[in-house]
């Protein structure tokens, strides 16, 4: 895996991937839905936030050993840009940090790749 070897990624969140949010990375007033506990796909068509930013858990298969392949999870930062044309969300998931990559930041990264 590219964290694994201390390398960095930004890819789109495929609508297939439903990972689990594990912490929200940014706080809200008023009266926000909760997500922690909640797969992204759920929940949001449910808000109307500008931006999202939760850390999820994502389940993969590992490469075949031994003629096998096994499933791990990892954490990783999912962040959503929404997308007032289309009335939805573009995902992200990646292993920036939030402290030094915004929303609207990883948003560019992923249209200069």
């Amino acid at each position: 895996m590219i964290d694994e070897n201390d390398g960095y990624f930004v890819s789109r969140l495929k609508k297939s991937a439903n990972p689990v949010i594990t912490a929200e990375l940014r706080g809200w007033r008023g009266r926000a839905i909760p997500l922690e506990g909640e797969q992204i796909h759920d929940v949001v068509d449910d808000l109307y936030r500008e931006y999202i930013d939760v850390e999820v858990e994502a389940e993969f298969k590992r490469g075949p050993y031994e003629g096998t392949r096994s499933l791990d999870t990892k954490r990783f930062r999912v962040v959503g840009v929404r997308n007032e044309d289309a009335n939805d969300y573009h995902l992200y998931i990646t292993n920036l940090p939030r402290e030094e990559f915004l929303p609207a930041d990883l948003a560019t990264l992923y249209r200069c790749r």
